[in-house]
């Protein structure tokens, strides 16, 4: 059994992924991973000549599109070599030069370290960030030229072992699989900071339920609660709007270009650090993500724009704890350090609570073949 952590799924939805490796007797291959990381197996299995199925209850980039759509999210925060084409770092650089686009290629100043000046990939325009579009219909463009059969449809269960598994979907049908490859991102719950749970759940909400962002009215006033990029695009959203908006961190915003260090995309170094991760024990690897994220950054871009939108007014940026004191059928009132506030809605931006076994079928699966679990991950 192989795994691979690479996307989300939600409730009644498994992003999963079931992979044949090259030298196996048989041709096929069945993904049922429909996000941009999905892409990434298939097309690798396609330098060894295999076909596949893609199983999922939405078409291709549905999630994707969703939530960059319900953000109103133009930039991707990750530069262009950063893309499900494994086999070329460039594809998707040469995708916009052949389509005319390369004004789709923001220079946020990520290259403009001294450590990665020199490389001729950052001189060269790789590490500008595409825009959404571009992304999107790069990935469409992959798409189409993957072999694979597309199945609409949840993953049930998964039967057999290695090198004959079985897939059971919802409509009662099966498909066979050499490898099972999981992609599941982080499964759990979705976190609500204690302060909001006495809220009744019209006046609070978390940032996955995008289709309650597309109803933010003009003067609501609006709380969005996360020190991470997606409490600030957010924030942004809601401003846009024309709702008085604070947001509340526990901590000062921390401003990155990526989550991670510079070192990690820069390919003179990148393999030396993923082996000296990969040799620590799990839990150090997981106290080291956890260290990394420190509960998220915001990229320069964002952060010029979030100055911007304060300067104006209508937005303000506080750090402290929440505390609800009194709420009716409309509004409530929290105190955030001393000041008491009002509000009319207040937003979670605070991510999950990592848990893989949450998922039915990931819990099966670790019942039949248990690995190591660190940090509510699998190992």
């Amino acid at each position: 059994r192989q795994h691979m952590t690479s996307a989300s799924s939600v409730q009644g939805r498994v992003a999963l992924q079931l992979s044949q490796p090259y030298w196996s007797p048989s041709p096929t291959i069945t993904s049922l991973q429909c996000r941009p990381q999905g892409l990434m197996s298939p097309f690798a299995s396609r330098r060894f000549d295999r076909f596949g199925s893609v199983i999922d209850p939405k078409p291709w980039l549905s999630m994707w599109r969703s939530r960059f759509e319900s953000l109103e999210i133009q930039w991707l925060r990750s530069p262009a070599v950063a893309h499900p084409d494994i086999f070329d770092a460039f594809s998707l650089q040469s995708f916009a030069m052949t389509q005319g686009r390369e004004g789709e290629l923001l220079d946020s100043g990520a290259a403009d370290s001294k450590d990665v000046r020199g490389l001729f990939e950052v001189s060269g325009g790789a590490w500008r960030l595409p825009s959404n579009a571009l992304f999107q219909d790069f990935c469409n463009e992959l798409i189409g030229r993957l072999p694979h059969h597309f199945h609409k449809a949840n993953v049930e269960d998964i039967q057999g072992s290695d090198v004959n598994f079985t897939i059971v979907t919802s409509g009662g049908s099966t498909l066979t699989s050499a490898a099972v490859v999981l992609g599941l991102g982080v499964p759990g719950l979705r976190v609500m900071p204690a302060a909001l749970a006495q809220l009744p759940g019209h006046l609070t909400f978390h940032t996955e339920e995008v289709e309650r962002l597309a109803v933010l009215l003009p003067s609501q006033r609006v709380l969005v609660i996360g020190g991470g990029l997606t409490a600030i695009q957010a924030a942004h959203l809601a401003h846009r709007r024309g709702c008085q908006v604070v947001l509340c961190s526990r901590r000062p915003l921390t401003t990155r270009h990526f989550d991670v260090e510079v070192k990690w995309f820069d390919r003179r170094r990148a393999f030396g650090c993923h082996y000296k991760f990969l040799s620590l024990p799990s839990e150090e690897r997981v106290r080291m993500i956890k260290e990394t994220r420190g509960g998220g950054s915001v990229p320069h871009l964002y952060m010029e724009d979030l100055k911007a939108r304060v300067a104006a007014g209508g937005l303000e940026v506080v750090c402290g704890e929440v505390e609800v004191v009194s709420h009716d059928s409309t509004i409530f009132q929290a105190r955030i350090d001393v000041k008491l506030r009002s509000f009319d809605m207040a937003i979670s931006a605070c991510g999950h609570r990592p848990q893989c076994t949450s998922l039915s079928l990931v819990n099966g699966l670790q019942t039949r073949f248990p690995v190591p679990l660190a940090g509510a991950c699998l190992c």
